[in-house]
């Protein structure tokens, strides 16, 4: 048993390191990163380049915040860097689709304010985010897929 057990944490930490290096071992600077990142994202959409760009480094990847033509979008990249999709940001009011209304009314942030919400604008798939804050003020971000399911990371 005492071997067992020996064998499973060495196991269990060969894949960890593994997993942090598949991430940090990406052999780019940061500078590069960013150069990267942005170069993807003015290919796309060629009215970045005149644009302000907010990057988010988070848990799941890369976000690139910015507006074109008074309305703002939300470009997810994974941890490699590679295009996931982009949200547009709209208000929270009738027009939000009844299933995403319903189904956050029924999950556990039904009683959250939503502060953000935005629709995903990639024609191949429908999906939501919304940035929210609970009862002490600490913000919450949830996605649903276009069926109404909530997920409390992205759904790629």
């Amino acid at each position: 048993m005492k071997r067992f057990t020996i064998v499973a944490v060495c196991l269990w930490l060969a894949v960890a390191t593994l997993q942090a290096q598949s991430v940090v071992d990406s052999k780019l600077s940061d500078r590069e990163v960013n150069e990267k990142l942005l170069t993807d994202l003015n290919q796309r959409f060629p009215e970045t380049r005149k644009e302000i760009i907010v990057w988010d480094n988070t848990l799941h990847g890369y976000d690139a915040l910015y507006s074109i033509d008074k309305s703002d979008f939300l470009s997810r990249y994974d941890k490699n860097g590679t295009y996931l999709y982009t949200f547009l940001k709209k208000a929270w009011n009738a027009d939000v689709p009844e299933v995403v209304r319903k189904s956050y009314t029924k999950s556990i942030y039904g009683n959250y304010p939503v502060n953000t919400y935005w629709e995903l604008r990639d024609a191949s798939r429908k999906g939501f985010y919304m940035e929210l804050k609970d009862k002490q003020g600490k913000p919450l971000k949830i996605w649903m897929d276009d069926q109404g399911k909530v997920y409390d990371a992205p759904n790629p």
